[in-house]
């Protein structure tokens, strides 16, 4: 019963998603007319469900909360909600690794890694590379932010997981230099300055590591 129980109520909030995304998305169910307002009624509807998730320990759950996340801000997108799309990218990516980092739960580190690196990735093809994009500074501290916070939450989880983390801690950086490369090009802009940073980034991670007696690889 309690597991009936508990389907049934991460259905419920499933369909409370689904009406959120109605209100503005369905032309037969549309009450919402600003776009901004019916990317924030969604992600209420996301933040409800992630909370649930946390209070259930339920990390099926919270892997549909991201999923669903992640569709809103391709809906910000579309509606060209800005800066919302870039923003809950990054912040799909911190709720992601931050549970990873004090449940082990990688459900949120894969969502994070693959969800906000290839959603960072089309938004730069298809949106930057038009003339769309942020300010060069924000575009380049944006790339590297979701090194950091990914790799910040291996870096907490390192003496619980250290296998695994060797594994995908490489995939993690190079994800890195993929979205960078990206991104410098659609903001056309000297990819030199990325990578500098990217390169200290990487020696202040490995410093770390090392300095506590562990190893990146």
């Amino acid at each position: 019963l309690e597991s009936f129980g508990r389907a049934m109520s991460a259905g419920g909030l499933a369909l409370l998603y689904v009406a959120a995304y109605a209100s503005y998305g369905l032309p037969a169910m549309k009450v919402i007319d600003v776009p901004l307002v019916g990317a924030l009624v969604q992600i209420g509807a996301v933040a409800m469900m992630a909370a649930w998730a946390l209070w259930r320990r339920n990390e099926g759950v919270f892997g549909l909360a991201l999923t669903l996340g992640y569709v809103t801000s391709w809906f910000s997108y579309q509606e060209g909600v800005e800066p919302l799309p870039l923003v809950s990218l990054l912040v799909l990516a911190t709720g992601g690794a931050s549970l990873f980092a004090l449940r082990g739960w990688w459900t949120g580190m894969w969502a994070g890694l693959v969800g906000s690196s290839v959603g960072m990735i089309l938004l730069a093809v298809f949106r930057w590379s038009a003339g769309g994009g942020p300010s060069d500074v924000f575009g380049l501290g944006a790339a590297c932010l979701l090194t950091v916070i990914l790799v910040g939450g291996l870096y907490v989880r390192r003496s619980k997981d250290q296998a695994m983390i060797k594994v995908v801690l490489p995939l993690v950086t190079s994800a890195g230099v993929l979205v960078g490369l990206v991104v410098t090009w659609a903001l056309k802009i000297d990819w030199e300055w990325y990578y500098a940073t990217y390169a200290v980034l990487l020696v202040l991670v490995g410093w770390l590591w090392h300095r506590e007696g562990g190893a990146l690889w």
